[in-house]
């Protein structure tokens, strides 16, 4: 009894989003939240962090947001590429959110002109907080990858 109702509420829930992400309010609605879960400040990295941990909660799938990610795709030429890759694991799901969700919400001219720096920013942000943790080389080591990871999205 119990399963049957988690399960229909899952279900409603999942048809609400469906109904509201068709119309032209919702989808500004949901661009607006996918934004603001993409920009580069501590309080909307918070605030993604805290959606993805609870993205199977009625509240966050709401909105349809795609948090499948492929993880880190490092550069060929930045050495230690294996160790950074596990480093900027977190800097890189985010910055898979916003090309998941941000880009498929708008034209390509839009993603192209207006969304993709900022999401690609928001990037170089998560990592240079992932950079203040070290010290030294290593500190330094890390604003190289940095960079060659955001040069690298930048690119493309």
């Amino acid at each position: 009894m119990k399963t049957t109702a988690i399960i229909s509420s899952v279900l409603v829930t999942a048809a609400t989003a469906l109904v509201l992400a068709s119309t032209p309010a919702a989808a500004d609605a949901r661009l607006n939240v996918a934004l603001s879960l993409t920009k580069n400040t501590t309080s909307s990295q918070t605030y993604w962090a805290n959606m993805r941990r609870n993205k199977n909660e009625p509240y966050v799938l709401r909105w349809g947001f795609n948090w499948n990610t492929d993880g880190c795709s490092v550069p060929k030429d930045i050495g230690n590429s294996d160790y950074w890759k596990g480093v900027f694991k977190t800097p890189c799901d985010r910055h898979d959110f916003g090309y998941r969700n941000v880009k498929k919400m708008v034209s390509s001219s839009q993603w192209k002109n207006t969304y993709k720096k900022p999401v690609d920013d928001a990037f170089l942000f998560d990592m240079g907080n992932v950079c203040v943790k070290f010290s030294g080389t290593k500190k330094a080591s890390c604003r190289i990858a940095a960079a060659a990871f955001y040069g690298a999205v930048r690119a493309i």
